[in-house]
């Protein structure tokens, strides 16, 4: 079974897997700038290296609550060009991930599946769909 290194992290009440080779940077918590029209996932954005870069509440998107709990950091991932900050509560570290669609999950429209990792179910997120589903999701409430 072939598996990945992926970036385990909690966001609200959820365990995440992002595949490591997509973090650019893990940072401190930093306040975005709000921009008005953007859908309520959409905290607002920030400057990195240079570029505009959107940040996203993780739970608010994927339907996981209406509030985004606590932030204590913002993980910047990018995809063929595009990047996002994501607000999460905790990192916990790199993990082997398997490269198998797990188990069904309420999130099918970024994720790769829920996989046990460490004793914890992670979804593992897939960062082209959720770059996606970010630009949709924009681009309907424009």
């Amino acid at each position: 079974m072939s598996t990945t290194p992926c970036l385990i992290f909690r966001a609200a009440t959820h365990w995440y897997a992002i595949p490591a080779a997509r973090v650019v940077s893990i940072s401190a918590s930093a306040r975005p700038v709000r921009v008005p029209g953007t859908p309520p996932f959409v905290r607002g954005v920030i400057a990195s290296g240079g570029k505009v870069v959107p940040v996203i509440t993780l739970s608010l998107l994927l339907g996981e609550s209406s509030r985004s709990g606590e932030v204590a950091r913002l993980v910047l991932v990018q995809d063929a060009g595009r990047m996002t900050a994501c607000e999460v509560a905790e990192v916990l570290g790199i993990e082997e991930v398997s490269d198998q669609v797990g188990a069904a999950t309420d999130v099918p429209a970024a994720s790769g599946g829920a996989h046990h990792v460490g004793g914890r179910l992670v979804t593992r997120l897939e960062v082209d769909r959720l770059m996606d589903l970010v630009s949709s999701a924009v681009r309907r409430s424009a």
